[in-house]
């Protein structure tokens, strides 16, 4: 690995890390300062948003401020991004929110690792996702020059009208299994979390939501429509309908593709 991409992971590492710190320990903190849901959330959406506006600015010149997995595979299909720099930059975010969850754990309880029993994900919550993923790359496709702005302000305002307070972000969401506190969310949860996400990694303009071939366990590179309506999810390409059911139908056939 070049001296340069080391660097860079280590940005993407240390950034995700204290992203993940943030909203880790702003939950544990909530718990113990108030039994108020609004109030929870709140101080747990300001810290986010405070440590995001933070952490983009300051690793912006170094890794280009990614966070995110599927923020590197938007600007990877739209730059001079290798697939070693893709892999390396997704590893490093995976790696650093499970390391700033574990250090959050430290700091308020007695277990470093504890798994999370937060069951979060249904319907509306994963109709939650699609929109604050969804929400996050069209910020950084038009704007993204002024993102350590427009993201911070964007996921604070998505945690409050989002049923499922935008996670948006595959690394926090594998992260944040990781601590049974306010902030966690169980095992069970990430499929369909991490599902809509990808999802929501579109091309195209507006109301093109598309899923990609391997997240359906297809080896091909084509993109496959996606669409939701109030009791079915319908996945098709231009000739044929890959998949319709039930939401829930719907991730087990991911789980079993995968």
């Amino acid at each position: 690995m070049k001296k340069s991409l080391k660097i860079e992971a280590l940005s993407e590492f240390l950034g995700t890390s204290l992203l993940l710190l943030a909203i880790v320990g702003s939950g544990f903190m909530v718990s113990k300062l108030t039994d108020d849901d609004a109030v929870q959330l709140l101080i747990n959406a300001i810290s986010t948003i405070l440590t995001l506006f933070v952490i983009i600015k300051l690793f912006s010149e170094i890794s280009g401020s990614h966070f995110n997995p599927v923020v590197t595979l938007l600007l990877r299909s739209k730059a001079d991004f290798s697939n070693l720099k893709a892999v390396v930059y997704i590893t490093a975010q995976i790696l650093g929110a499970i390391f700033g969850t574990v250090l959050a754990n430290v700091m308020f309880s007695d277990s470093a690792i504890q798994l999370s029993n937060s069951n979060r994900i249904n319907s509306q919550t994963f109709i939650g996702e699609l929109i604050a993923t969804f929400g996050l790359l069209f910020v950084i496709t038009l704007r993204s020059f002024e993102s350590h702005i427009l993201v911070p302000a964007w996921i604070g305002a998505a945690y409050f009208f989002t049923a499922s307070t935008a996670f948006a972000n595959p690394a926090v969401t594998v992260g944040r299994v990781f601590t049974d506190s306010y902030s966690g969310i169980s095992a069970n949860s990430i499929a369909g979390f991490i599902a809509a996400q990808l999802v929501a990694y579109f091309k195209d303009g507006p109301g093109g939501f598309y899923l990609h071939a391997p997240v359906l366990g297809r080896d091909d590179w084509q993109d496959y429509e996606y669409h939701v309506y109030e009791d079915k999810v319908v996945v098709k390409d231009p000739s044929e309908v890959i998949f319709e059911g039930s939401w829930n139908d719907f991730r087990q056939f991911c789980l079993g593709a995968n």
